[in-house]
């Protein structure tokens, strides 16, 4: 699928539906969450809640920055 490899090229692991919508570059947000749920149904991203994702393999420091803006690590 030509959208997971997007992401993957980004170098991005972890990343909000805000974040996705720009690596992807798809303005319609029904397109945006019908490609979010595709990819969750297949299995290669994993939601955490609150419009946060991230790829099956993802850096853990970097989910934790995404959660907290003001995290230090």
């Amino acid at each position: 699928m030509k959208y997971i490899s997007k992401i993957i090229d980004s170098g991005i692991s972890a990343f909000k539906s805000g974040e996705l919508e720009m690596i992807l570059d798809i303005k319609n947000k029904s397109t945006l969450k019908s490609i979010i749920q595709r990819l969750k149904k297949d299995g290669l991203i994993i939601y955490h809640g609150h419009s946060l994702w991230s790829l099956k393999k993802y850096d853990p420091r970097e989910l934790a920055s995404k959660i907290r803006k003001k995290s230090y690590i």
